[in-house]
């Protein structure tokens, strides 16, 4: 399905914007057109986390500057005025004091949207509504409606894992017991519960994504993938991985593309994700995988841009595929393409 189309050395770490696409790249990397080299040639002095929004991307150094970097001029300034780390984005920028507590600020427009007077973790957000947690211990989640200026909060059962916002109606809260509950955004009342811990014994999760297609949600937990009905308690599908074949692994990150999951994973007695690939998420079917080399990992699941497929690994290379595309020759391709039984119809296709 995707093909290698290139590899890029020394890349400390990728963004995947809306119009560009941004890296971190260390001494010696030659530019490269697939990628816009941020001003800074390795992670000392920043923050882990870089927000994009349009052409542009954000983020924030160790002695609380905020500052954006445009794509398109490659000019990089500080937004004065304004300090702190960055924690979340959506259509707003997100700075978190460290002992000032939480301030929220219009991108387009560097304003001050609201301070509040405690620090959020673990943000998610949209135009209207701010939810996280209150501090690293806190047994609350607030949800604050922007708009309205007001707020309620919303006790926590257990170790929380995830926090989904479902297009401004419904708060979904994932626990690391298996407990996936479901609020209504606007009173914060529990609309349902649902225990998944007994599906499949004990697990981990790797992330919980929200398809606005088919107003699902898909929870990807060891080797199984469950899609879920946003508004009602009830598993819609679920497919357990492990049943391919002979080899056992387990899901560690995952994104959503339109009718695309991406995904990487690792051998359930291992540590880091060997294996990445992309599964259909109508068909459940694995349409696309590739191994790591041995002795690196991947960092994260793979990134889709138009036809493009990102993947980091741990040597900080950079592999990027493309439809229709085939590695160049005379070259060793640096990913077995083949390492996956992918169906039963693709193997009659082929």
């Amino acid at each position: 399905m995707w093909n290698k189309s290139k590899t890029i050395s020394g890349v400390i770490k990728y963004v995947v914007g809306e119009n560009k696409t941004f890296a971190i790249c260390g001494e010696g990397t030659p530019p490269d057109d697939e990628l816009v080299s941020l001003p800074f040639r390795s992670h000392k002095g920043y923050n882990p986390i870089f927000l994009t929004y349009k052409s542009s991307v954000f983020y924030s150094t160790f002695e609380n500057e905020i500052c954006k970097f445009d794509g398109h001029s490659k000019v990089e300034e500080k937004i004065i005025g304004y300090s702190g780390s960055l924690a979340s984005n959506f259509e707003n920028v997100f700075i978190t004091h460290p002992n000032l507590g939480t301030t929220i600020v219009d991108v387009e427009t560097a304003t001050i949207i609201q301070q509040l007077p405690f620090s959020l973790i673990g943000v998610v957000a949209s135009k209207n509504f701010v939810i996280g947690k209150i501090g690293r211990k806190g047994r609350e989640i607030i949800v604050i409606d922007i708009e309205n200026n007001v707020s309620f909060e919303i006790p926590l059962l257990s170790k929380l894992y995830k926090t989904l916002n479902i297009q401004d109606k419904l708060i979904l809260m994932l626990y690391d017991d298996g407990t996936v509950s479901c609020h209504d955004i606007g009173t914060g009342k529990q609309l349902w519960s649902l225990t998944l811990a007994h599906e499949i014994g004990s697990y981990s999760f790797s992330n919980l994504l929200y398809d606005k297609t088919n107003d699902s949600v898909f929870l990807l937990a060891h080797s199984f993938v469950f899609e879920l009905a946003s508004l009602e308690k009830e598993i819609r599908s679920k497919k357990d991985f492990s049943q391919m074949g002979e080899r056992h692994w387990y899901f560690k990150s995952s994104k959503i593309y339109d009718d695309l999951i991406t995904f990487s994973g690792a051998d359930v007695s291992g540590k880091f994700p060997m294996v990445a690939g992309v599964i259909d998420k109508n068909t459940k079917q694995i349409l696309w995988s590739v191994n790591c080399e041995p002795g690196v990992y991947f960092e994260g699941a793979p990134q889709i841009k138009d036809d493009k497929l990102y993947i980091l690994d741990s040597a900080k290379t950079l592999h990027i595929f493309e439809k229709g595309r085939t590695h160049d020759k005379g070259k060793k391709p640096k990913i077995d393409l083949s390492s996956f039984l992918i169906s039963e119809g693709n193997k009659r296709a082929s």
